[in-house]
Parts: structure tokens; sequence; C-alpha cells
């Protein structure tokens, strides 16, 4: 979700790319319908490890739910911005939307505090 939404509100001015410390077989189902509700196409998204590669070549990583540190501390000193924001697998299609609606608010702040976006919806 916050790949999509920093996609979309960064537009041309911002590279993201999403990876999980466990990550699972794909997008569920209730993410890609969710966020088809905000106009956003996670259909051809698939789940990616996060890589020590990733974490080097990244200007900032943002940590939700599993904190990156725990794995690569040496590298995310002074890039690291963690959100304590829950999984929704497995939840309501409300509860889905809730954490959606707390990851695009997040992402717009981020976007915002960074000049990448002057948007706040």
């Amino acid at each position: 979700m916050a790949e999509g939404y920093a996609r979309f509100f960064g537009r041309d001015r911002v590279e993201a790319s999403s990876a999980g410390m466990l990550p699972g077989a794909g997008v569920s189902r209730d993410t890609i319908k969710v966020m088809e509700e905000e106009g956003i196409d996670l259909s051809g998204h698939r789940s990616k490890p996060l890589t020590r590669e990733a974490v080097e070549r990244a200007d900032l990583v943002v940590g939700i739910g599993a904190d990156p540190a725990s794995r690569y501390p040496d590298l995310l000193e002074g890039k690291l911005v963690y959100w304590e924001i829950a999984d929704p697998f497995g939840r309501s299609p409300g509860r889905y939307r809730e954490i959606r609606d707390r990851i695009k608010e997040k992402v717009l702040d981020l976007l915002i505090s960074l000049g990448v976006s002057d948007r706040k919806s």
C-alpha cells in the first residue's frame, strides 16, 4: 500500500519500492481491492524480500510493522522511518480500509515533509 501511494502522490519525483522482512506469496486480493477503491492498481505487484543491497541503495527506508533495524542496524542509521501499523492480512474489509487510510496519511505527510508533494489528499 505504501509503495502504491508513494508512486501515486510522488509521481515522477520519487522512486518507491517495497520489500518485506517475511514477504508472502503475493499481494493479497483484499489489498488489491481496497487500493483499487483509491484508483491505485497493485495487481502486478509481487512480494520481495528486504535485502542488504536494497537498504544500501535507499535514501530512506520506511519500516511498517516489522522493524528493519533488527536485520540491518548498521545500514539504517539516519535513514529509517518507522511506522507501527498493523498488518491487515486476514482482517475484515473495514479493517483493511482503516489501515489503508492510515498508511495513506503517513505517506502523504512524509512526502510533504520531504518537499516531494504539497497534496494532502
